[in-house]
């Protein structure tokens, strides 16, 4: 008979490594910080959410690459950052359009105004709920991912819908300048 040498490869166990900082990323936000202000992606899958159309908050960035809970800072990933600043003891959010985001009750819209939000770190996500309650006075409104199905999925206001698991809260990644050290985990409160 013949001999054939074929190509082959030996897979080795690769011990898990500590997260090494990417300069000039964004790293998921895995515990509260001491202060939310900053910039960062509105993360759902491998898409950053930063663009209000009709009463919904679409995807502005698709195809990021996430390795190591960071994602590569560059033109395409920064077009879809929003600002997250102080107001007082609430937030607001600026998208990339300089309009802030507003919501009303199964609606995310803009406003030229900044709209006050309450930033809570959970370990299912970050809940980004108004500070007034809605126009029924159902209590916060939340911003959540829904997944319609055939619909299609999006980000969407809504008041609680911690109890269907069709709804998911967002996966925020804050931007880390070069030199700067993300946050290490804390326990959230």
């Amino acid at each position: 008979g013949t001999w054939e040498v074929r190509n082959f490869s030996v897979a080795e166990k690769v011990e898990d490594k500590p997260v090494e900082v990417i300069p000039g990323s964004y790293h998921k936000v895995t515990a509260a910080p001491a202060d939310w202000a900053g910039k960062y992606l509105i993360v759902w899958d491998s898409n950053a959410h930063a663009t209000v159309s009709g009463k919904d908050l679409i995807a502005t960035a698709s195809g990021l690459t996430i390795a190591n809970d960071a994602i590569v800072n560059n033109e395409t990933v920064n077009a879809a950052a929003v600002t997250i600043a102080a107001e007082g003891s609430n937030f607001s959010i600026k998208l990339p359009s300089n309009d802030y985001l507003s919501c009303l009750k199964n609606s995310c819209s803009t406003s030229a105004v900044a709209f006050k939000w309450n930033i809570e770190y959970t370990a299912n996500g970050v809940k980004l709920s108004s500070v007034e309650p809605d126009a029924s006075n159902n209590g916060a409104i939340y911003i959540l991912y829904r997944n319609k199905g055939n619909e299609g999925f999006y980000y969407r206001c809504y008041t609680d819908k911690s109890s269907n698991s069709a709804y998911t809260l967002p996966t925020l990644y804050r931007f880390y300048a070069e030199g700067e050290t993300p946050e290490q985990p804390g326990t959230p409160e």
